[in-house]
């Protein structure tokens, strides 16, 4: 959905799955967007690569590429054109909090 007047701030946090990944959601969330302004995108990232399907599916996803390493991650924000200005990285507390909530 885009708004009939544009945005500084366009936000997607956990559900880069409504643009189908990263890049569909850059693309609605750039509709919405005034000149010079920014995109807000919460994305989870794998701090290690899982060793097998099992541990892929223990945190909720069907395939190893549904995410991404964090330096893989933000080459693919570059690849997309956009600049990272800013990031913040969960714990591993605040992560299960935010899981155990859904």
């Amino acid at each position: 959905m885009s708004p009939t007047s544009r945005v500084g701030i366009a936000a997607c946090v956990g559900a880069t799955c409504i643009g189908g990944g990263v890049p569909g959601t850059v693309e609605l969330l750039r509709r919405s967007l005034a000149p010079g302004g920014m995109m807000l995108i919460g994305e989870p990232y794998w701090r290690r690569e899982p060793l097998d399907q099992a541990t892929v599916e223990a945190c909720h996803m069907s395939r190893k590429d549904e995410i991404l390493p964090l330096p893989e991650l933000l080459e693919h924000f570059g690849d997309l054109g956009c600049d990272v200005v800013e990031m913040v990285l969960a714990d591993r507390d605040s992560w299960d909090r935010y899981v155990a909530a859904q």
